[in-house]
């Protein structure tokens, strides 16, 4: 379920801190909301995460498991990837920082995967299934206990993203607000399903679809009947609505052809009949 979001502008560093690199600083944008000291967990890919990430992280006692790019592991000597391949599928290798006591894991399965934690370590391993091609079958290889909780989790934004584009609005516009505009309204519209399907989970009741649920939220909010204008500051009703007749505008030859207008004396305004002016008395 999405908690917060942030539209991309590019490289932004805040005056007065200390930057973190850009995907560091994103990620201290995105929990500035969330309590210290009470322990959550947060999962980053490989554009986000760094030791110094890690490290503020743990200030705030907030754990942290996540993959990292081999060339931010500085101070870590881990194992290669080619002495993890001689090993075989499964292998891997561990690593403590000691300043800021921050786990480091490599792990080998079709390539080298590269993890730091301050939740999970490599123990207890747990066997998960893989195609080999070699043999043709699923076999089953030995992966450590962070991997798979970063497995477990890290799918949240793939569904978020991949539900989001099942009935989204199609607007075919160049002006970019409009697009982050709905593409906010679906990201809250599939945010209230998956809330919605965690009550009737709660409750042992079947959920609709999306579809289902998207087409009864767009017909409640069209069918709903609200007042148009200023609510009025007394209770008695107002003076009834003045009719206002509306004359058809003459052909724009007529309305713009250089040649002075008299008025229409008929009218009380004392307007044009042809170009809608106000015309002067003398």
């Amino acid at each position: 379920m999405l908690y917060d979001f942030e539209v991309y502008q590019g490289s932004i560093t805040e005056k007065g801190t200390d930057s973190i690199g850009v995907g560091g600083d994103v990620v201290i944008r995105m929990i500035s909301g969330l309590p210290s000291g009470k322990n959550y967990l947060i999962f980053a890919d490989n554009f986000f995460t760094s030791l110094p990430l890690v490290e503020r992280l743990q200030q705030r006692q907030i754990q942290f498991i996540g993959t990292v790019r081999p060339n931010r592991l500085k101070g870590l000597d881990l194992k290669s990837e080619k002495q993890l391949k001689k090993e075989g599928r499964g292998s891997c290798d561990s690593k403590v920082e000691l300043n800021s006591n921050v786990f480091a894991l490599r792990w080998y399965d079709n390539r080298a995967v590269n993890i730091v934690s301050t939740y999970k370590g490599v123990e207890p391993r747990k066997m998960v299934k893989r195609w080999d091609k070699k043999e043709r079958k699923t076999v089953e290889v030995p992966c450590p206990d962070a991997i798979v909780e970063y497995n477990k989790f890290m799918g949240g934004i793939d569904l978020l993203d991949s539900l989001s584009a099942l009935y989204k609005y199609r607007v075919r516009t160049e002006r970019w607000y409009l697009r982050v505009f709905y593409h906010t309204v679906t990201m809250a519209l599939v945010t209230s399903w998956l809330w919605y399907r965690r009550h009737c989970f709660l409750l042992n009741v079947k959920h609709v679809k999306l579809s289902v649920f998207q087409a009864r939220v767009s017909t409640a909010l069209i069918e709903t009947k609200r007042p148009v204008g200023r609510p009025s500051s007394s209770p008695l009703p107002g003076p009834p609505a003045r009719k206002v007749c509306k004359r058809k505008s003459p052909v724009d030859d007529v309305r713009k052809d250089g040649i002075d207008h008299l008025p229409d004396w008929a009218v009380k305004r004392d307007r044009c009949q042809h170009c809608n002016a106000h015309a002067h008395k003398l």
